[in-house]
């Protein structure tokens, strides 16, 4: 049994990489709704992962090993003529156990096409009122540069979502794994997951951010229990959120913006906490006959000398159509506002 033309998304690493082979020359990450059987194990809701390395073979005088080259191409850049290389990749296949004594349970196999190996996996999982963890690291012999390479699911309910609390914000994640020298230099996890979208609200609902086509990504550095295997709870997270299509809507001011943003948060204890919104965004609005708009900066939370919208913008107000009610109105007198008229609440 097998599983093809899965829609997986995909991040290709271009230019000269590392030598060590630490970063992958791509990965790819896909969920299969079908059953899959490996090496006797039935599984379904399967999630697989792949990274591609670049391995020269012996006979090579590559100068940049790291680099990608095609199988069967011809010289890639920063190689010499009788340089050759191949293509090898490593992932990870996770499941649910479908039948037998291990049914219901999550099972996972590692496979290396570099010694066409495959190996039992190693589960790393985590479940609180705000996150649902559920990864799968390859099983490893030596500790490497590269690290493990994982894949699973990864879901993060901030108490600031909006929507009655409709789910998280994740989905399938590709994860890496690193230990000793190469965890303190370079942290010990790495999650990304791609196409993210949903809704965050900050200041108690006052700006509402909603996310399309987004990147959450989790990074832990080494974790300061004396636990022997720390859980995902031992560790401080630091993520971001980063999107490059986002509006941000100013409920008091009724204002929408529309542009980039990148999210900052953290998560302590199982418990996310946002903690900064930085976006560079375009502002249009319109109020009787006042116009203005242009591009703008976002930043939050804001502060007197931090205002939450700052940028020059364009001003417009037409006057072609208006009647002067009282034209024996003298300089200076009092100005009478339209109490229906929606007042401008935010800082330039």
């Amino acid at each position: 049994m097998s599983a093809a033309d899965l829609a997986a998304p995909m991040v290709y690493h271009c230019g000269v990489l590392p030598a060590d082979g630490s970063v992958p020359r791509w990965t790819a990450t896909a969920a299969h709704t079908g059953a899959l059987d490996v090496g006797g194990t039935r599984l379904s809701h399967v999630v697989i992962s792949v990274a591609s390395y670049n391995v020269a073979s012996s006979a090579s005088s590559a100068e940049t090993p790291s680099d990608a080259a095609a199988v069967g191409s011809g010289p890639t850049e920063g190689t010499t003529a009788t340089s050759s290389s191949q293509i090898a990749l490593a992932g990870v296949v996770s499941g649910t156990v479908v039948a037998g004594a291990s049914k219901g349970t999550v099972a996972g196999f590692f496979f290396d096409t570099r010694d066409g190996s495959w190996s039992a996996a190693v589960e790393f999982s985590y479940s609180s009122d705000a996150v649902e963890a559920a990864v799968m690291f390859a099983t490893a012999s030596a500790c490497t540069a590269q690290g493990a390479v994982g894949s699973g699911s990864l879901s993060i309910t901030f108490a600031e979502q909006s929507g009655g609390g409709g789910g998280g914000l994740g989905g399938v994640v590709g994860a890496v794994k690193r230990c000793g020298k190469f965890a303190e230099e370079d942290g010990t996890y790495d999650f990304a997951v791609k196409g993210v979208s949903g809704e965050l609200a900050l200041d108690a609902g006052g700006v509402v951010v909603r996310v399309t086509d987004a990147q959450l990504t989790l990074h832990a550095a080494t974790s300061t229990t004396s636990k022997p295997e720390p859980g995902f709870g031992d560790y401080l997270w630091k993520g971001k959120i980063s999107a490059d299509e986002v509006s941000i809507h100013l409920v008091s001011a009724g204002l929408t913006l529309t542009g980039s943003a990148e999210v900052v948060f953290t998560v302590s204890k199982g418990q996310p906490a946002l903690k900064q919104l930085t976006a560079a965004v375009v502002l249009s609005y319109a109020n009787g006959p006042v116009s203005l708009g242009g591009p703008v900066a976002v930043n939050w939370p804001c502060a007197a000398s931090r205002p939450l919208i700052k940028g020059v913008v364009s001003l417009n107000i037409n006057t072609e159509h208006v009647t002067v009610v009282d034209g024996s109105a003298k300089v200076g007198a009092p100005v009478q506002v339209d109490p229906g008229l929606t007042p401008l609440a935010f800082n330039t």
